[in-house]
């Protein structure tokens, strides 16, 4: 019996709604003790960093349902890209994201189109 892919659609989405419901868990260690041995003259010790990096995880819990589905995906990707993850750039990735649609919708409603050349790149 061949079940049609449309049938497992729902299902699919369902779980990807649930997964992205809850702020993933980070592994931030690494890039504390990177941070911490980058430059001997700050002395920033990991236990400082790993604190700080608890309060940016705090922080994105409280705002978490107010960022875009699509924003937490694309920023999670972002932040796991080539060096160890952290709170501190998730959680700004996801503010920028929001402020930046903000500031369009913004633009839009006071009868303004948003700047064409944002970023350096024509629309």
């Amino acid at each position: 019996m061949v079940i049609p892919f449309a049938v497992f659609l729902p299902l699919a989405t369902q779980l990807f709604i649930t997964v992205a419901d809850t702020v993933p868990t980070l592994d931030v260690r690494p890039s504390c003790e990177a941070a911490a041995k980058a430059d001997p003259m700050i002395r920033k010790d990991v236990q400082s960093c790993l604190d700080s990096e608890r309060r940016a995880r705090d922080e994105l819990v409280k705002q978490w349902s107010g960022f875009a589905v699509a924003d937490r995906a694309r920023c999670l990707d972002e932040v796991k890209i080539g060096t160890s993850p952290s709170y501190a750039e998730f959680v700004t990735c996801l503010e920028m994201a929001r402020d930046a649609k903000k500031l369009n919708k913004d633009e839009i409603s006071m009868g303004r189109a948003p700047d064409a050349t944002a970023n350096g790149r024509k629309r």
